[in-house]
């Protein structure tokens, strides 16, 4: 059966192939049904950490579950991933029920328990993402098909974010779970220019501003929206975008024999992708792009050399992907707000929130630090310790209490510890290491050539450590915890592809025993 230029073996691959576009697409929507809003607003004003939702994305979910299961019965020895891992999975799972009910840190409410029975059926929902994705990264037409998707709807994302910069606000677009946007609006991502028009003289030494003080056609205090997009913030976005300039790398490296006018319009999309997460402002994305962009060309070299037409492509990539983040920076308040990000001044609270939200968590783990305060109830933990030390004044308060302030710390193992406690996170740990040591296996027995696409999943992987260790959105936000498992399945998507191919070395690691889908 043949779907465009995708040929798929039977209306099964077809159907889900369908299924995948759909959960692709709803992903970055923020369109979600509140079930239960009783901690909603525990701070005063509403946040998501103390609500069960019930996103799109879920519904596309079990939509694309229904069609897997009913996809990998017919051929279950492609549904296969090494029997360790799979039991690593289960026994993080297992802890996260257990640690539903908050046992040893008595937070007061039968809500308490209902966010720890979310919690962990989130965690059950991403060990599922990531055995369907490491079963699609297994085959080429459904792997094609996904990677498609992420590059159309990241376009999408990258210009409804370039659009909302521009226009300093949203665009209404509520259906799609576009946030209110403004710059008056408290709690709004933004950038605060903070530019000196005059001499030196009148510049505080050891600033920002003395470094940027050739931006004297900024106005002081001029501020500039960050890009959104329908994410609820402006990291979601930039990691999404990096997940859709990686995919459009591949597609771009793979493609072949087409028609010259196709590439010169291929190559619109990295320029797109570029300006859009520069335009977030976002300081991890920013740095995960560094990090992945700068390996990719040099991990990559040896293999583009090979053919003539994929060193071509690859030129026209890079340059196409430095134009987009050159371009902006030519005007003067986006390159302002730029350095602004990079040099933030003493006073921002990049600096004084992360810390006092650090202060927050060890404060709250030292009271439970083996079993954590229970799956889903860290924010909650984390507000009523706050207002207790607030009010007693145990210790100096880095900056001044006002709601959208209160937060997880900005690192996703520390919310692992702080909810699961050191228990979990060693389980969870223990769950990467499986998979990684036989990826490294898998890695260890390739030819140079060979080990070129698996390289890049590595460094995708590399890219989402740096964002989870400034950020707390893969285990916080579903959008984040979408892309930290589905990353997680590639990985073993490709140990068990590559360990079904014959190994040149003369001595291969034994092959280790092996969970199927049920059939």
């Amino acid at each position: 059966m043949r779907g465009g230029t995708q040929q798929f073996r039977d209306y099964r691959e077809l159907l889900f192939a369908g299924a995948l576009m759909v959960f692709v697409f709803s992903w970055p929507l923020d369109r979600r049904h509140l079930v239960f809003t009783e901690y909603s607003f525990i701070t005063g004003a509403y946040t998501e950490a103390g609500t069960l939702s019930l996103y799109a994305s879920d519904l596309a979910f079990l939509m694309l579950w229904a069609a897997w299961c009913w996809y990998a019965i017919q051929r279950p020895k492609e549904a296969v991933i090494p029997w360790s891992v799979f039991r690593a999975g289960l026994a993080l799972l297992a802890w996260s029920v257990f640690r539903a009910f908050p046992l040893d840190v008595p937070i007061g409410t039968g809500f308490s328990t209902l966010l720890g029975w979310y919690g962990s059926a989130r965690i059950g929902q991403g060990l599922l993402i990531a055995l369907i994705a490491a079963h699609v990264w297994r085959s080429p037409n459904l792997r094609r098909v996904v990677l498609w998707t992420l590059v159309l709807s990241g376009i999408f994302q990258g210009l409804l974010g370039i659009g909302q910069v521009l226009r300093g606000g949203d665009f209404g677009l509520r259906f799609l779970g576009e946030h209110p946007l403004s710059l008056q609006t408290p709690g709004v991502a933004k950038v605060d220019i903070k530019t000196y028009n005059g001499s030196l003289d009148n510049v505080p030494k050891g600033t920002s501003a003395e470094r940027t003080v050739s931006r004297k056609d900024v106005p002081l205090g001029t501020k500039v929206l960050r890009a959104y997009g329908t994410f609820p913030h402006s990291n979601v976005l930039a990691s999404f975008i990096l997940g859709s300039l990686f995919a459009s790398y591949f597609l771009h490296r793979e493609k072949r024999g087409t028609r010259e006018t196709f590439w010169n319009l291929f190559l619109i999309i990295p320029f797109v992708l570029s300006l859009g997460l520069l335009l977030t402002f976002s300081r991890s994305g920013w740095l995960s792009f560094l990090l992945l962009m700068g390996t990719l060309g040099v991990c990559f070299y040896r293999n583009i050399e090979r053919n003539i037409e994929n060193q071509r492509k690859a030129r026209f990539f890079f340059l196409s992907v430095t134009l987009g983040i050159l371009i902006p920076l030519l005007f003067s308040t986006l390159r302002s707000a730029a350095i602004a990000r990079i040099f933030p001044e003493e006073t921002d609270t990049f600096l004084h929130g992360r810390t006092a939200s650090f202060y927050d968590t060890f404060n709250v783990l030292a009271r439970s630090p083996f079993f954590g305060v229970g799956t889903g109830n860290g924010f909650i933990s984390l507000v009523r310790n706050t207002r207790n030390i607030d009010n007693n004044k145990e210790y100096v308060i880095l900056y001044t209490r006002e709601p959208w302030k209160y937060q997880y710390p900005h690192n996703v193992f520390l919310v692992i510890l702080l909810e699961l406690g050191a228990v979990g996170g060693i389980l969870f740990l223990a769950f990467l290491y499986e998979g990684t040591k036989f990826f490294v296996l898998s890695f260890r027995r390739q030819s140079l050539f060979a080990r070129v696409p698996v390289a890049g999943v590595v460094l995708a992987i590399l890219a989402v450590a740096v964002l989870g260790l400034t950020d707390h959105y893969l285990w916080t936000v579903q959008q984040g915890r979408i892309l930290l498992w589905s990353l997680v399945g590639i990985l073993f998507g490709t140990i068990s592809r590559k360990r079904e191919e014959p190994s040149p070395a003369p001595r291969e690691a034994p092959s280790p025993r092996a969970w199927r889908a049920p059939g």
